[in-house]
């Protein structure tokens, strides 16, 4: 929390990081993850969050039943 407001009301987090098998590296990283969350009450705590998921690799990396082929 911050000096000026303990929710931290009006504050923006941008992420682009690997989406990996596992919890965290070094397990194999089979997409990205890149969003927003942003702190929206001045009350309380509350979170908007916006993420979008793309799999470059795995069972899920498939397009249109295709999988997709890596340069």
């Amino acid at each position: 929390m911050t000096n000026t407001s303990p929710t931290l009301f009006g504050e923006v987090v941008v992420i682009d990081d690997p989406l990996t098998e596992g919890p965290e590296l070094p397990f194999k990283v089979i997409g990205q993850t890149q969003g927003l969350y942003a702190f929206t009450s001045q009350t309380e705590l509350s979170l908007f969050e916006s993420h979008n998921l793309v799999f470059t690799d795995g069972k899920h990396s498939h397009c249109d039943g295709e999988k997709s082929s890596s340069a």
